[in-house]
């Protein structure tokens, strides 16, 4: 049987992993195990350097005689949506690339039925022509059986010609997933040993190439590790391939029926296997426009050295619902990575170095602090400690901490509308106004309302207090069921000053009159109120037997940071002083400070520091509508509304979070979450705004849901790591 030990010890030793120790490790929940592993064997082959490169992608048709169900880019002649360009069109692309500084172009296509073998030559050529310094990837495996059918050449004479064309080198499409069963389910493109040939081909030419794998659909795990054995066979033979580049399923216009995009549990897993796995692989791309820039960011802690390049005008993926967009500039794929902690890397083709930067250093934890991270007991952290995690390169420890202070697998998600309340409202026209919103949401079972009191902290002639609690008891009458909180302690604060009535005085009221919490407002920043406001009204509230959640902001100033961590921290330890003297705090939200520009990796690190400093708070709380994405909610063509963050929220369950707060009903699925919650290894259940479970029934098992890792998995995610 394999296990976590047998495995660390094979990566130790430099002993090649089995396809049972591949199996394993997509099975295993321990994500960030997995990940710290990978990123072990990165770091030796590359140490903090991650690669790209300035580049475009020139489509030049998506008319194709193939139908693949996967596939939203091709149509048929004389369909509407159909494009074919000019050499001239190419070359004015292949132009506006080389202006911008790309150092290459990547050609890849439908298969066109009129296009002859000579119409490629000459596309090349031209391209070669007027810029000779360009490099020129190009054309897939099946695309290369294509034009050898159309020359009526071997493919070896094809290759031979298109390179004295002008072809450089080749891109890894076309593999799919290779094991025949799946191929005959979702295309009828070339068998895994004819994409093989070509790519051997090439290599024993002189040519370069990369290679893919499709992942995320029909397929399994034992489908996954069965391709890559064959593509690190390959690579034993040849050592022709540049880079390994995991390809996630886009799901919209097409004929698969799959309705969501990959899991980003899952995406980080298929790099850290491909990492660990293929070991004669110096190079495993985070392909950012399939996976997303967050995930890719990610995805440099999880064993991946290479995020592509700038692309521009990427149509593939984009059509079928692609949301990362079609390009990114030099600038920001740069910031990206130094904010990862990482240093960028510049490169062409064949990862030659052009140009570099170096991130901000980023120190080993002493030995001191990380034997504390590591104690199962936990801790009473002081600043300076908190400091130097927050400012150190221990990523992956946070994680392992993190989980071990949260101790079990239980995740709460609530759902809800937020009413805004503002000061010039009667009490009719505040009770029509809930009235409105909460029908709106009627369809999408509401658990809980929240009367958000954020507009009234700086109004004049707001309504008086007893005003607002007849709100309040006239939606208890009308919607007993409700859940119901009140948003925004500052909000309160100042309806209570000028209603002259004791802060206090009024929570007690609020209690007696059925509100579950008090809850931070999504509409104020936390920075508004100083540490003593902070700690004297959640203090206040606690005396009245009133329950409350926090909120911690973190500020990154755009650009490329640093990060304050100073301000966040000192936040965290009021926090801990009021739970230490009450015990009234349920959970703490994680929120960027507003304006600023905080990226995922940086957000997660902060979820993480708060688990440990506050261990006595029940739940850290990352309000799923909060968490900071690069990528826009839709891709083109979609219909679904699946926000961004719900990629890369399960990755803050791995860094302590037990709880996604009460999401507004209108912006998510529950189904979507719940699978969200269980792609990542743990448990969802349904909560209102007083913490009670809903409806146990309401958390579905999911048993069918494909690459999810095994709940009963042998060993415990709360293991210590000593990788």
């Amino acid at each position: 049987m394999n296990s976590w030990k047998q495995i660390e010890q094979k990566v130790e030793a430099g002993v090649r992993l089995s396809d049972e120790d591949a199996l394993f490790l997509f099975e295993t929940p321990d994500l960030f195990k997995l990940g710290q592993l990978a990123d072990l064997v990165n770091r030796r082959k590359h140490g903090h350097d991650v690669f790209f490169n300035v580049n475009r992608h020139i489509n030049p048709t998506n008319i194709c005689v193939m139908t693949c169900k996967f596939c939203a880019y091709s149509r048929k002649p004389g369909e509407e949506g159909g494009y074919e360009y000019s050499i001239e069109e190419m070359l004015e692309k292949a132009k506006e690339a080389v202006e911008a500084g790309a150092t290459e172009v990547h050609i890849v296509g439908g298969l066109h039925p009129r296009w002859k073998f000579d119409y490629y030559k000459e596309m090349l050529s031209a391209i070669k022509r007027q810029f000779p310094s360009l490099h020129i990837k190009g054309f897939t495996a099946v695309e290369i059986d294509w034009l050898a059918q159309k020359a009526r050449k071997s493919i070896r004479d094809t290759l031979i010609s298109l390179r004295e064309a002008g072809l450089d080198s080749l891109p890894g499409g076309g593999a799919e997933v290779f094991h025949q069963d799946v191929r005959d389910e979702i295309t009828a493109k070339l068998t895994a040993s004819q994409w093989l040939d070509i790519h051997r081909t090439a290599h024993d030419l002189g040519m370069k190439s990369n290679c893919t794998m499709l992942y995320g659909h029909v397929e399994s795990f034992f489908h996954r590790v069965d391709h890559l054995r064959q593509l690190r066979e390959l690579q034993d033979e040849t050592q022709g391939f540049n880079a390994f580049i995991p390809l996630s399923f886009q799901p919209h216009q097409n004929e698969m029926g799959i309705t969501r995009y990959t899991f980003g549990v899952d995406d980080l897993k298929m790099i850290a296997v491909a990492r660990l796995y293929l070991d004669n692989f110096d190079h495993i791309k985070s392909y950012w426009i399939m996976s997303g820039q967050d995930v890719a960011q990610i995805a440099m802690q999880f064993g991946a050295n290479d995020l592509d390049g700038t692309v521009i005008e990427e149509k593939i993926s984009r059509m079928a619902g692609g949301r990362a967009g079609m390009n990114m500039s030099r600038s920001l794929l740069e910031t990206v990575i130094l904010r990862a902690g990482k240093n960028p890397v510049e490169r062409d083709t064949l990862y030659q170095p052009l140009r570099s930067l170096e991130a901000l250093p980023r120190p080993e934890v002493s030995m001191e602090v990380l034997s504390k991270l590591r104690s199962m007991q936990p801790q009473n952290w002081d600043k300076k400690e908190l400091m130097e995690l927050a400012q150190s390169d221990a990523f992956h420890e946070l994680s392992f901490a993190g989980q071990r202070v949260r101790s079990n697998r239980k995740v709460f998600v609530g759902f809800s509308k937020t009413v805004p309340l503002k000061s010039h409202l009667t009490i009719d026209e505040a009770m029509a106004e809930i009235s409105k919103i909460l029908k709106l949401g009627a369809e999408t079972e509401v658990d809980s309302l929240i009367l958000d009191l954020a507009g009234l902290a700086k109004a004049e002639g707001s309504f008086t207090l007893d005003e607002f609690f007849e709100i309040i008891i006239q939606v208890k009458q009308l919607w007993p069921k409700l859940s119901l909180a009140v948003a925004s302690l500052k909000g309160f604060w100042h309806l209570a000053l000028k209603s002259q009535v004791e802060f206090e005085k009024a929570v007690a009221e609020l209690k007696a009159l059925g509100v579950a919490s008090l809850e931070p407002s999504y509409l104020e920043t936390e920075g508004s109120l100083t540490h003593s406001e902070v700690r004297d009204l959640h203090l206040a509230a606690h005396r009245a037997g009133m329950k409350t959640s926090g909120k911690v902001e973190f500020a990154v100033p755009p650009g490329r940071g640093p990060a304050l961590w100073q301000s966040f921290i000192d936040r965290l330890l009021v926090y801990r002083e009021i739970q230490n003297v009450t015990e009234g705090l349920t959970s703490l939200n994680i929120e960027p400070a507003k304006g600023s520009q905080v990226f995922i990796t940086e957000y997660l690190t902060a979820v993480a520091i708060a688990r440990i400093a506050v261990s006595a708070v029940p739940h850290i709380t990352t309000p799923l509508l909060k968490i900071p994405a690069l990528s826009p909610a839709k891709g083109e063509g979609t219909k679904m509304n699946q926000h961004p963050s719900e990629k890369v929220a399960p990755m803050a369950l791995h860094m302590g979070a037990s709880d996604f707060g009460l999401v507004q009903v209108d912006s998510v699925s529950k189904e979507s979450i719940l699978q969200d919650i269980r792609s990542a290894g743990f448990q969802g259940y349904f909560r209102n705004a007083g913490w009670r479970e809903l409806d146990p029934s309401n958390n579905q098992s999911f048993s069918n849901l494909r690459h999810v890792p095994k709940l009963d998995f042998h060993e415990s995610v709360f293991s210590e790591s000593r990788v």
